[in-house]
């Protein structure tokens, strides 16, 4: 099984059973509305592909983009088998998740939290902190919240992936620190404040979203986050973001601190970003323009 998307102008796909995510071109990403499961290799590319893509690709570019398809194939990459099906199938234990907005918010006691009962939320306070929480994309749902407080999911060493509600304003200090599995974060457009070491210490984080209204990125936030992971950031914001840095002097004290890949900000901002405090002090040779 795979699952394919686009996001900020690349074709992301993942094969859902093995992890592998792969960004390939235009090319690769239409050819796979086209193969079947389970996926049988073929010497040349199926009459069947070339026919449904003749007036978008040559054929030597669909040769080449099914010789690579099979590559990844063979290299369990692509189409793997779910071989998680019979333990998916044995499987009782309640989410931890489900476990703690049940016994923290499910007033009708039916032992499920309806969308109407996540609406009228308005804190989370620290009841997920330190647990063992995967995943909490349900956390849209939570439409009530206003910001993610100090610590709330610090030391979830397990959490891998979370969507922030729309409409918070603020991500609180140490907000997500030490979550060592959280590998990417979007920070939504309405929040104004990121909280000093909100994402410090999240050692496998490859990539970073800031939303357009963020003002202020607290020390630190994004720094401590051992081998450097983190390639990219996209930040939205027109206006470059106030840097804070502890009251303490020199670039370890300021949000992205052994940040080793690109900023990624505005094309019309590129100059402002290169220009402005602490951005043209530590950070200004990473910063590239990006049509977001």
């Amino acid at each position: 099984m795979i699952h394919k998307y686009k996001q900020l102008g690349l074709n992301i796909v993942m094969d859902v059973y093995s992890g592998a995510v792969h960004v390939v071109d235009d090319v690769m990403y239409d050819m796979l509305d086209y193969t079947l499961e389970p996926f049988m290799a073929e010497a040349k590319c199926p009459d069947y592909i070339k026919e449904g893509l003749k007036d978008k690709y040559s054929e030597e570019e669909l040769e080449e983009s099914y010789a690579e398809i099979c590559a990844l194939v063979n290299a369990g990459q692509l189409f793997t088998d779910d071989c998680y099906d019979e333990i998916a199938k044995n499987w009782n234990k309640q989410s931890v998740v489900k476990a703690l907005c049940i016994q923290n918010w499910d007033t009708n006691g039916d032992g499920e939290l309806s969308y109407k009962e996540a609406a009228a939320i308005t804190d989370i306070s620290n009841i997920f902190q330190s647990t063992a929480i995967e995943s909490f994309d349900e956390l849209e749902y939570f439409i009530g919240i206003t910001q993610i407080g100090e610590n709330a999911f610090s030391y979830c060493s397990n959490l891998t992936n979370i969507i922030l509600p729309k409409q918070i304003i603020e991500i609180g200090k140490s907000a997500f620190f030490a979550c060592k599995k959280l590998s990417n974060i979007i920070i939504p457009d309405m929040v104004t404040t990121i909280g000093a070491g909100a994402f410090s210490s999240c050692s496998s984080m490859v990539s970073a979203t800031i939303g357009e209204k963020v003002v202020t990125i607290g020390g630190r936030a994004f720094s401590n986050n051992p081998g450097n992971n983190l390639t990219v950031i996209f930040c939205k914001p027109t206006t470059p973001p106030q840097l804070d840095g502890d009251g303490l002097q020199g670039s370890s004290s300021y949000p992205f601190q052994g940040m080793q890949g690109k900023f990624c900000v505005p094309l019309t901002s590129v100059d402002s970003y290169k220009t402005t405090g602490a951005w043209r002090a530590y950070y200004a040779s990473k910063i590239v323009g990006y049509n977001f």
